[in-house]
């Protein structure tokens, strides 16, 4: 039994149809309708189009022309000795290619099909390259090609999508068993079926699942989402247990549950809980320390990297420590000029409370550190 095309839920009687389902336009009874194929060769893409005689026709027409009995609403013709194609475009209809579980094809073949054929580029590839059993040919076939077990033939169907990622342009056609004789097939209709999106998209957030924010301080949460099956980002939805913003717009003191809500058009949710809890205002800066100690000047020796460590700890935020250097004290590669410097190591939290802590380095040469520096100590 053949099959119509179904695209989002609709199912359209004829391979016609598909152009008026993807531009949401309404055909008169008495108006021709048109495959969405090309009467000129494409180049890098026409392998079977080139000399192929096509009629396209329904009802009384079709058969009139030779359709074999059994086609639904228009059907077209491919007659031509050796193979005969036709050359389709899909690229206007957005269709991705990742969410294309089969293509069926519904068509009818003589005895002399040697093969049934898909190419995207002239040949140099076959997406398709099949050898009809006997049995099905002389009948409507409805010929299914796809990563579905259920398939006739399985197939790659990536070969087939632009640079987009949707179905694109691409050849169908037939080789016949003679090169000689002309032979004519008819192509009724094709279903696009779409792989049913059960996943959910993907939401990136890099944070701790337990964040702690001072008032006044905005929320440093930051999250994106993908959907690999829309091939888009989507929008992350910030939903709180209860409202955390007064009046002025600033968090209020408390404890709350910010969850994080993706959905993808097929209405897939994925969502991602994060527990807040908002402290009073904060006014303690963050506290720094040395590894080594207290710190207020040290020697070293010139052309070696800088080894002062130092850390630094908050009440509420976590930090880091930034280091920097006077101008001079560092060469092109990170290590010590001669000379005395001064290094400051700063530290800041994101209520803008800030420490700072500066240390003398005297930058000696290895000959004036041995003699002044390590003679002293043992001395």
């Amino acid at each position: 039994m053949k099959k119509a095309i179904k695209f989002f839920g609709v199912f359209v009687c004829c391979f016609a149809c598909l152009l008026g389902m993807f531009s949401f336009s309404v055909f008169a009874k008495d108006e021709k309708e048109e495959f969405p194929y090309t009467e000129n060769d494409v180049s890098g893409v026409s392998y079977f189009t080139p000399g192929t005689e096509r009629f396209v026709g329904a009802g009384e027409d079709a058969g009139n022309a030779g359709a074999p009995t059994g086609y639904t609403g228009y059907v077209m013709s491919l007659k031509k000795a050796g193979n005969a194609g036709v050359t389709l475009d899909y690229s206007a209809y957005g269709i991705r290619v990742s969410q294309i579980e089969k293509i069926i094809f519904c068509f009818y073949v003589p005895q002399e099909t040697k093969a049934v054929r898909i190419t995207p580029d002239a040949a140099k590839t076959w997406v398709v390259n099949d050898t009809l059993e006997s049995e099905e040919k002389g009948r409507w076939i409805d010929f299914s090609v796809g990563k579905s077990s259920d398939c006739m033939v399985n197939a790659d169907l990536s070969a087939l999508q632009n640079s987009e990622g949707c179905l694109g342009i691409f050849e169908f056609g037939f080789r016949w068993t003679d090169d000689s004789v002309v032979r004519v097939a008819w192509l009724d209709c094709v279903q696009i079926v779409r792989v049913v999106d059960t996943q959910a998209p993907i939401i990136t957030y890099n944070g701790s699942d337990s964040v702690r924010v001072s008032r006044g301080n905005s929320l440093p949460i930051e999250a994106s989402a993908y959907d690999e099956y829309d091939g888009e980002e989507k929008e992350v939805e910030f939903v709180w247990s209860e409202n955390p913003y007064d009046d002025g717009g600033l968090l209020r003191v408390g404890e709350y549950i910010l969850t994080l809500r993706a959905s993808d058009n097929a209405g897939n949710t994925a969502q991602r809980q994060i527990s807040v809890t908002v402290l009073p205002q904060d006014t303690q800066p963050p506290v720094l320390s040395f590894a080594s100690g207290e710190l207020s000047e040290i020697y070293t020796i010139a052309g070696t990297y800088p080894l002062i460590k130092a850390s630094a700890t908050d009440n509420v935020d976590e930090v880091t420590v930034v280091t920097v250097w006077q101008d001079g004290a560092l060469d092109d590669e990170g290590k010590l000029n001669t000379g005395k410097f001064l290094v400051t190591f700063q530290s800041e939290d994101l209520s803008g409370n800030k420490t700072e802590k500066s240390v003398t380095v005297h930058v000696l040469s290895a000959e004036e550190f041995e003699k002044n520096i390590l003679k002293s100590k043992m001395d």
